[in-house]
């Protein structure tokens, strides 16, 4: 987990992918049956859909169709033993059906992340519940393969936006994937927040893959059309915005704001910093924003 690099996908190989990775059904507390689910996010032009109950799993077959991927998912709540925030969620993407969790995995989360790797899945750690999740405690989560930095169902309580808690682990050298969901239970978070996956095939194998190497970039507006740093520069292209961040380590960054009338930006260069690493942070002039995964530049 703590790695030196992530993938830059604006330099592989592939096309992009339109992905809902936390949603809700009827089989849980979500408002709808996971076929009309399926159909409302098909309808939206999304290409992959997870369906992620809370403690049990869907039958999906029959879901997918030419062009549109349904993948089985579960939010499971295990325990972090000696830890005062006793409970987190975790997102397991890509396990079976109705696989049983173990007792032991229910009260250590570790185990809980393990069982779900030892299935072919792949562990999230979702919107993380606020000052509670430091970065010290999810380095010792080795089997964590991506950080929800923004649910749009939990921003009613104050919960859904987490990207500072995940620049705090990359400051400390916790190089997790970044995903944004909608996290959808109502009508009303449908489509307001998702992760574009850079994959060269649309399949599970390379869902699981994209989001563990941070192949994708998350998102609740703003599209992010190129990033990649040269041996002079570091530049990024992005859809009409009102900011662009360039940051670093700490308190590190470059800004570019659109002048208060007329259009807004879409480019922003810089020369090569001297940082660790660099991310993007679009915000439109809605508000609505779109992070990059960090590039190293060590």
């Amino acid at each position: 987990m703590n790695r030196k690099q992530l993938s830059n996908p604006f330099e592989l190989p592939g096309k992009w992918y339109k992905a809902a990775l936390h949603t809700h059904t009827s089989s849980s507390d979500g408002a709808w049956w996971p076929e009309v689910v399926a159909a409302l996010y098909r309808e939206r032009g999304y290409d992959v859909l997870a369906l992620t109950d809370h403690e049990r799993s869907n039958d999906i077959r029959g879901l997918s169709g030419p062009g549109f991927l349904v993948i089985n998912g579960i939010e499971l709540h295990p325990l972090y033993p000696g830890h005062k925030c006793r409970n987190h969620h975790i997102v397991g993407l890509g396990v079976p059906h109705g696989y049983p969790l173990s007792r032991a995995a229910q009260k250590d989360v570790r185990q809980c992340m393990q069982q779900i790797e030892d299935l072919g899945g792949i562990a999230i750690l979702a919107h993380p519940p606020g000052v509670d999740v430091r970065p010290h405690l999810y380095a010792d989560m080795p089997g964590l393969a991506a950080f929800e930095l923004w649910a749009s169902h939990q921003q009613a309580t104050g919960g859904g936006d987490r990207e500072q808690q995940w620049a705090q682990g990359l400051d400390a050298g916790i190089y997790l994937p970044a995903i944004a969901t909608d996290d959808a239970h109502e009508e009303s978070d449908v489509a307001t927040a998702w992760t574009w996956l850079k994959m060269k095939s649309l399949s599970k194998r390379s869902v699981l893959s994209a989001i563990r190497t941070g192949a994708c970039y998350a998102s609740t507006g703003p599209e992010i059309k190129d990033f990649h740093v040269t041996s002079e520069t570091v530049e990024l292209r992005c859809s009409s915005c009102g900011t662009i961040t360039l940051a670093g380590p700490g308190r590190k960054k470059a800004v570019r704001r659109a002048p208060s009338a007329g259009r807004g930006v879409s480019v922003f260069s810089i020369p090569r910093p001297d940082w660790s690493f660099v991310r993007a942070v679009v915000t439109d002039r809605a508000g609505h924003r779109a992070w990059t995964n960090p590039i190293s530049l060590v």
